[in-house]
């Protein structure tokens, strides 16, 4: 091909949404098994999963987003990362924290509607809410 270089990488990712449907066992298993290899050439960027309302949410602390989310009983697309060696972080934010100005004073935390699932599918801990 004219004007390709041998040397250039080309490298592509892939983000993924697991639909709310999906059985949390088998979500599980589907995040577990999403774990990028060193030599890939197709990376796994991102995995979102998608849970219905729950009604655990209304009895959280009703901050940022999550009063709307639990009044609208809205479906939310959660980020999901491996936590450790045998859980799956699994989070939202309801409030993004203020930056601060450009040396970081000022800066705020996230606001985050977090669980933990186990790789089996099942719950670690309920859902809590982490800044």
């Amino acid at each position: 091909m004219k004007g390709w270089r041998q040397s250039e990488k080309i490298e592509d990712a892939v983000s993924f949404t697991i639909p709310a449907s999906c059985p949390l066992p088998l979500a599980a298993r589907i995040i577990v098994n999403s774990e990028r290899e060193p030599f890939d050439k197709c990376l796994v960027d991102r995995i979102s999963l998608k849970r219905n309302y729950c009604p655990e949410w209304e009895k959280l602390r009703q901050t940022g987003s999550l009063s709307e989310i639990c009044d609208n009983k809205e479906s939310v697309c959660f980020q999901v990362w491996k936590g450790g060696s045998d859980y799956i972080d699994i989070r939202y934010c309801i409030q993004m924290g203020d930056h601060g100005d450009e040396d970081g004073y000022g800066m705020e935390p996230a606001t985050w509607l977090v669980a933990y699932l186990n790789k089996d599918g099942s719950w670690r801990t309920p859902w809590f809410i982490e800044e």
